[in-house]
């Protein structure tokens, strides 16, 4: 059985919640009987320790220059051949550079509300067939940072769930009607799965939003837990 990889590499801003993050994903790994390594250093991303690569988590990764032109070569090989992505939070605001990174994370983070930062708001299951979300009510109230992306990636992906903008103040922060804060999607023969939420520490002691992380990584694993062949 190969390892996930649980990377949490960051230039500039570094967000509280990452070693709460890494921490529960690690536990739910344990739990599952998954091997794995955390890391926030980009030395990780090389065809060798790719090749055994179950799925790579970017959790809360922000800003860009985290992998130099060798490590994203070698992450592209990897993706090429069905190897996995998953995205929390910060992770729509990392390597704006790549073009695949985009790809893979569906939208960019363009803003959130600052006045207040955290507000509670009304989420809302769009695919509640999904395994990432079916633990989740139809409709349910959490309070997080509300992200706001540069475009609705909707018509590239599939939208797993939405907040509801009339039950908090998206400040200069909307996205309309429609706003997205996961989805899945699949990039040539890699799973996608990305959510905006989890900006508070505390998020990660929530049996609900750990099921829906854990299910989210697990459904970016080959069935087979094999790569394609070069």
């Amino acid at each position: 059985m190969g390892r996930l990889i649980i990377f949490s590499g960051t230039v500039g801003f570094r967000h509280t919640c990452i070693d709460a993050t890494v921490r529960a994903i690690g536990d739910m790994a344990k739990e599952n009987a998954i091997p794995f390594v955390a890391t926030d250093d980009s030395t990780i991303f090389t065809e060798q320790n790719l090749n055994d690569a179950l799925a790579v988590v970017w959790a809360h990764t922000s800003g860009t220059g985290l992998l130099d032109a060798t490590q994203r070569s070698a992450y592209e090989g990897y993706t090429a051949r069905g190897g996995g992505f998953a995205g929390i939070h910060a992770a729509s605001d990392c390597e704006r550079d790549w073009a695949l990174f985009d790809e893979l994370v569906g939208a960019r983070f363009r803003s959130h509300p600052t006045k207040r930062q955290l507000q509670t708001a009304t989420v809302t299951v769009e695919r509640p067939d999904d395994p990432s979300v079916s633990m989740l009510p139809a409709q349910w109230r959490w309070t997080d940072e509300w992200y706001a992306f540069d475009r609705n990636p909707r018509a590239d992906v599939e939208v797993l769930l939405t907040v509801d903008e009339g039950t908090y103040d998206p400040e200069d922060s909307s996205m309309g009607a429609d706003h997205p804060i996961a989805w899945r999607s699949k990039v040539g023969a890699a799973r996608t799965w990305y959510t905006s939420l989890g900006h508070e520490p505390t998020t990660y002691e929530n049996s609900m939003i750990r099921s829906h992380l854990w299910a989210g990584i697990s459904s970016v694993i080959a069935d087979d837990h094999q790569l394609q062949e070069r």
